[in-house]
């Protein structure tokens, strides 16, 4: 009987584990990594693999890299909007298209009762990176900005969009102004409520009210944009970690990472994410 409970409390364990990292780079160099620091793997298999983000990277090559969140909140299971922005030689004539990637996703919600719902992944293994879905930065501004975008572009928004979600605590909603603006590249905290986006979908405001802000001309330096949507699962009193893969393109680039949950206990949701900037040679 005691060994029987034992081996059920080992199991457990495992499974509990498991259940809080599955990224496999994770799994193997969380316990070397400081929280709120960005990292690189340069290889899987070797405790030196491990470096912090300060190095450049090399052109054409895909890298990975990892991130370890904060254990200040309570947060269970959380979205992270990685915003990779690819410096170009000259300016461009408008923004960039926007590419979407996103690991897949098993703490979805479907329904009132499914907690489990799994999002799979779309275009998320660095080979996969370079074929990514792409939309006009228009679009995809005004699909998180007030929930709705031009037809050309709605399919592929709809289908990257994770709408709701289990934090730990309760099935949340993406759409929610203190969440949809962390996937904004620009004015994170002007993200309208419920009346506001009603009176701008009529038609009537485009007549009678101001024009939709236009991006600023800080955009036009990048030659690409990407966001990729990673998540992770902990126990609340512990810290978070997830991986992303990086192409080396452009003159060099910039990282912007937004742990949601974390941003929404903080209150910090409309600020501007940390960043880092990492030269490509």
């Amino acid at each position: 009987m005691k060994r029987s409970l034992l081996v059920t409390a080992i199991v457990v364990a495992i499974s509990s584990s498991a259940m809080a990292q599955t990224d496999a780079y994770c799994r193997r160099f969380e316990s070397r990594m400081q929280p709120g620091q960005l990292y690189q793997a340069r290889c899987a298999d070797r405790d030196d693999c491990l470096v912090p983000v300060s190095a450049a990277i090399k052109k054409d090559e895909n890298h990975r890299f990892l991130y370890r969140t904060g254990t200040s909140q309570p947060v269970q299971n959380s979205l992270a909007v990685v915003q990779l922005k690819y410096v170009g030689i000259s300016p461009q004539i408008k923004p960039s298209n926007v590419a979407l990637s996103r690991q897949q996703v098993n703490f979805g919600c479907y329904g009132w009762r499914k907690r489990a719902y799994v999002y799979p992944a779309i275009s998320a293994e660095a080979e996969e990176m370079g074929r990514a879905a792409e939309v006009s930065y228009d679009n995809y501004d005004q699909f998180y900005r007030y929930g709705y975008s031009a037809p050309s572009d709605r399919s592929a928004l709809q289908d990257f969009h994770v709408r709701r979600y289990h934090n730990g605590s309760a099935c949340v909603y993406t759409d929610s102004p203190e969440r949809a603006g962390q996937f904004l590249f620009e004015r994170r905290n002007d993200v309208p409520g419920f009346f506001r986006t009603a009176w701008r979908r009529s038609g009537i405001q485009e007549a009678v009210g101001p024009a939709l802000a236009q991006p600023s001309n800080d955009l036009l330096k990048y030659q690409r944009l990407h966001v990729y949507l990673a998540n992770y699962q902990k126990r609340p009193d512990a810290a978070g970690c997830f991986s992303f893969p990086v192409q080396g393109r452009g003159s060099s680039i910039e990282i912007a990472i937004s742990d949601v949950e974390e941003n929404v206990r903080a209150r910090t949701y409309g600020s501007s994410p940390p960043s880092w900037t990492v030269s490509v040679y």
